[in-house]
């Protein structure tokens, strides 16, 4: 009976058609002289050795290894170098060591050892693997030099901006060819690429994006922008922020294409050292931004990825101000996004408010508005009017309480509850007032006090006492009809207030022959 085996195949790139074929041909030979028979395929093609990520069959391996029952108790490979070129061995190592652990070998069928844990064939395993390593190593370096020495000599490598460029190939005598579309490749392998300029259109809009942005509108509102006015990027997919965000830091836009920069958020190592400086030359294509727009645009990221990796100090927050007012000098809290400013909330962090800021910064008139002054027992938070009244009422009342929980004031034999109506106007400018929330269901005998905020109208600034009878017929809209209506219940002062409070509290019944007499 044969015995039922997996196998592992992969190569790196698709340039390799025939390797995929070569190895499960051998690794065919193998199973038949050995008395196996394959049951499963795990495939990895256009995938490099150098790491894990991506090499869905490596990962879809390691998992069915964990699976009970299992179809398989090896696993056939071609290689060393086909498990991975793994630049530390160690993680070849522990990827094997994982798979025999839970009961599968792992049988290299063109290599000279065998899968018994000897001593010489765990030395020249690692052996295989530490060369394996090696050759990746030696190959990026020759590969790296090859591309340093294609950018000097006026060639592009890598992925175009999003907007304004296109890619063209050059033939090895240096003849342009035709232009190159999304994912097209170059006729020839020893042709070369380059960078040209877009249509003219794609070349004003990055010329826009620059200008915009250097005036202090941010990338968000930018993309929205592009968004709006259908404008597509090179491949045809929208414009994101961070297509644009690449955009505005790459020096191709001043004539300069450069390569080779080591990103610090990089999660692997090549083992290659890093350049010593970037690949560069200035030849290739003619600039499209102007020095100094480039040069506030690149201040301006700094600046950002200052806030980014220190946080926000004073200096920062004030000379970021600054510049938005020289451009802006109307400028309101509600538009700080717009022009790439922290948010209002950080300005009250660091200065108070936002009015402290603006004054900071220089600004003559920071509010732009004239405030009304405040009138006596005029607070717009209930629980605020509420202790008004109290302290109104209170020396001279035998028996007052407080419940701020439910802005209440009890006063001898009688409650009052009280609120704040909103001054509002109708569409057709028609002022009215309105308690939101109002309870539908006030406890009986109980007295409601309105406050009519300010509405710039005869009627506005007073107070509204309403006895049970009334105020549990009252939908929390006031207007002019309704206020004539309570005309016996208005008070205009807080001296008449509190006169008729007093009166509410010392009256034997509660209030009901006060009620009346109004």
């Amino acid at each position: 009976m044969l015995t039922p085996v997996a196998q592992y195949v992969r190569m790196s790139t698709v340039q390799q058609p025939l390797s995929i074929s070569i190895q499960m041909a051998a690794i065919s030979a193998y199973a038949q002289k050995h008395g196996m028979e394959v049951v499963r395929t795990y495939s990895d093609e256009g995938r490099s050795g150098l790491k894990i990520d991506g090499r869905d069959g490596m990962r879809t391996l390691l998992r069915d290894v964990l699976a009970v029952p299992r179809r398989f108790d090896k696993v056939l490979v071609f290689d060393v170098s086909r498990w991975g070129r793994y630049l530390d061995v160690d993680e070849s190592a522990y990827y094997e060591y994982h798979c025999r652990k839970h009961g599968v070998a792992v049988i290299y069928v063109a290599e000279h050892f065998t899968a018994e844990m000897t001593p010489f064939d765990s030395l020249l395993k690692q052996l295989k693997r530490t060369m394996a390593a090696e050759y990746s190593r030696e190959l990026g370096a020759k590969c790296r030099s090859g591309q340093v020495e294609t950018v000097k000599r006026g060639f592009a490598t890598g992925q175009l901006p999003c907007l304004g460029y296109r890619r063209q190939s050059v033939s090895q005598g240096g003849d342009p060819g035709k232009l190159l579309g999304p994912h097209e490749r170059k006729p020839m392998a020893t042709d070369r690429v380059r960078w040209v300029l877009g249509p003219p259109e794609e070349v004003a809009t990055v010329q826009k994006i620059f200008r915009e942005y250097a005036d202090g509108v941010n990338l968000a509102t930018i993309a929205r922008r592009l968004k709006a006015a259908k404008v597509r990027s090179h491949n045809g997919s929208p414009v994101t922020v961070d297509m644009i965000k690449k955009l505005v830091r790459s020096s191709v836009v001043l004539g300069t294409f450069s390569w080779g920069h080591r990103s610090k958020r990089r999660r692997t190592s090549t083992g290659i050292p890093a350049l010593p400086q970037p690949a560069t030359n200035t030849h290739m294509v003619d600039p499209i931004i102007d020095p100094d727009t480039w040069a506030s645009v690149q201040q301006r990221i700094a600046a950002a990825r200052k806030w980014f990796e220190f946080g926000y100090d004073d200096e920062l927050l004030l000379n970021r101000l600054r510049e938005v007012l020289a451009r802006h000098p109307d400028l309101s809290y509600s538009k700080f996004a717009r022009y790439g400013l922290p948010q209002p909330a950080t300005y009250i962090r660091h200065f108070g408010s936002v009015t402290a800021a603006y004054v900071a910064a220089g600004r003559d008139d920071p509010t732009e508005r004239v405030r009304r002054p405040r009138q006596a027992l005029s607070s717009c938070i209930g629980k605020r009017f509420t202790s008004d009244v109290f302290d109104l009422v209170a020396p001279h009342a035998e028996s007052c309480r407080l419940e701020r929980r439910l802005n209440l004031v009890c006063l001898d034999g009688a409650e009052v509850k009280v609120r704040v109506a909103k001054a509002c106007r109708t569409r057709a400018s028609q002022p009215y007032w309105f308690v939101d929330h109002l309870e539908r269901t006030e406890k009986v005998g109980r007295w409601l006090l309105i406050l009519c905020l300010n509405h710039d109208t005869p009627t506005g600034n007073e107070f509204v006492l309403l006895p049970p009878n009334e105020h549990t017929k009252f939908s929390g809209r006031l207007t002019t009809k309704v206020l004539e209506r309570f005309a016996p219940y208005r008070i205009g002062d807080a001296e008449t207030l509190r006169q008729r409070l007093l009166q509410v509290c010392t009256s034997p019944d509660g209030g009901r022959q006060l009620a009346l007499d109004l």
